[in-house]
């Protein structure tokens, strides 16, 4: 419908979450109900992983101890305050690579086609299950729209279940044990279990990481201890009194099963040197041309905003908000016909698993022993697609 003006009423606009094959250096093998498959020979071998491009060789994991693994979250939660779509790329300026950069994404070009202020959370779930965003019509210029943006809560929240597969030498295989936290006790053996998951502490706590991994620096001047209100652990994960997620039966990880949150905080190095020292010049507002196999045709770029929704944020304290800037190869057209939009978003692979085997330690051969450690989000993708009349109600 086309008014006097040349703009198109579309009439509604949905979100679901879309999922496809991806491949990638991290993305671990898996069996065909997505458990991930694990080799635990133990005598001081630490390589217990094997990628999905090259499922029977156990040779990840690494001296380090740890290794991520991408998978795609039961629940992958955002709090979505603003969505439009460009006619010219809003991220044109490059930021200035310094922890004083004050380029942001020019939105001038663009039409807001969601906005709320107070934030609308959203559950995406890989269930292709229809979300209703808008009440009434909305109305958009007709045109040809390569850019696309969407701001959110720097706070992501994630929902979890992780089974994991040991294979033996014969080709047979049978449940791993995961050691996952423990709210005491330092034993190897303690708290392990079939099923990993994403749950509260003993004291009903959130479990919270940072997409750094900051520690406290008590000592420093001044005193760096917490983030975004939240407490920072005193040491790296990767011990169970340190792990992030729990890990037992299946009937438990159901009962159990909560929130994790992840802090994107920081897009530069680590600031954290020592329980006395903070490099505050390593933190980073910004990073663009972000290009990965998993969104091909798609270049991002992101932003840390302050909780104001539009001023960039210059300290990790007060980075609120992801601005998040997508440069489709595909723009999207709006025309004459164009009678609805839909919203997609890609969380497959989008949450980092990981899993470590630790030295040897308190008299225990440590590295024999899988151990839950974190659980971290991971970058998604957008994409919109429209309905006209002449596709006879198809999407396209």
């Amino acid at each position: 419908m086309k008014n006097s003006l040349g703009l198109i009423i579309l009439l509604f606009l949905t979100l679901v979450l879309f999922q496809s094959k991806s491949y990638g250096n991290f993305i671990c093998a898996t069996n065909d109900d997505g458990a991930i498959l694990v080799d635990d020979v133990g005598d001081g071998d630490i390589t217990s992983f094997a990628l999905a491009t090259n499922p029977t060789v156990f040779d990840k994991g690494g001296s380090a101890g740890s290794h991520s693994c991408l998978v795609t979250p039961d629940i992958y939660n955002i709090t979505l305050y603003k969505l439009g779509i460009c006619t010219e790329n809003p991220s044109l300026a490059t930021p200035d690579d310094a922890h004083t950069n004050t380029v942001i994404a020019d939105l001038s070009s663009c039409t807001t086609i969601y906005e709320d202020s107070a934030g609308k959370s959203l559950d995406l779930k890989p269930d292709n299950a229809d979300i209703d965003l808008l009440e009434g019509d909305l109305v958009i210029p007709i045109g040809t729209y390569k850019y696309m943006f969407g701001l959110m809560s720097s706070h992501i929240r994630l929902k979890h279940i992780q089974k994991y597969i040991e294979v033996n030498s014969d080709g047979s295989t049978q449940d791993a044990l995961i050691t996952g936290y423990h709210p005491t006790d330092n034993v190897k053996t303690n708290n392990r279990g079939t099923v990993c998951y994403t749950g509260k502490d003993v004291n009903g706590n959130t479990f919270t990481t940072n997409i750094r991994g900051e520690l406290q620096a008590p000592n420093a001047n001044p005193a760096f201890t917490t983030l975004h209100g939240i407490n920072l652990p005193t040491t790296w994960p990767g011990v169970p009194t340190r792990a992030k997620y729990r890990c037992g039966t299946l009937a438990e990880a159901n009962a159990g099963n909560d929130f994790t949150t992840s802090i994107i905080n920081n897009f530069g190095r680590r600031m954290w040197q020592s329980v006395s020292s903070v490099d505050y010049t390593n933190y980073r507002n910004a990073v663009t041309d972000v290009t990965s196999s998993a969104f091909p045709g798609i270049t991002q770029s992101f932003y840390l905003l302050k909780d104001d929704n539009v001023t960039i944020s210059d300290t990790a304290e007060n980075a609120r908000r992801i601005l998040g800037v997508q440069d489709h190869d595909d723009p999207l057209i709006i025309s004459e016909n164009t009678v609805g939009l839909k919203l997609l978003f890609k969380t497959n692979n989008s949450i980092s698993t990981q899993i470590g085997q630790g030295p040897d330690d308190r008299g225990e051969n440590r590295d024999e022993i899988l151990m839950a450690q974190e659980m971290q989000a991971q970058s998604f993708s957008m994409l919109i697609q429209t309905k006209t009349r002449r596709a006879r109600g198809a999407w396209r």
